[in-house]
């Protein structure tokens, strides 16, 4: 399988908060694993979340990201 990362992602479980519509809708997700550039993350309904939004992992700070590709309840997510 050929590597498409721009960089190195370090295996996470940490939980974490998906921000959208204005910042009047909010779902829970967790971060399967972290880079610089993205994240994979677990995440309910993934096919409910706009193509772009806010992420925020649990005491850390809130990126920008858009989503790159889902399967059933994964996410494959860029950060802006």
């Amino acid at each position: 399988m050929n590597e498409h990362r721009q960089s190195f992602r370090m295996r996470r479980l940490k939980d974490g908060r998906v921000v959208f519509n204005s910042r009047n809708s909010v779902m829970n997700c967790v971060f399967r694993n972290i880079s610089e550039t993205g994240a994979k993350i677990l995440v309910e309904e993934p096919y409910l979340l706009p193509a772009e939004f806010v992420v925020n992992v649990s005491g850390g700070r809130e990126r920008n990201a858009r989503k790159i590709w889902f399967r059933n309840n994964e996410m494959g997510i860029e950060f802006c």
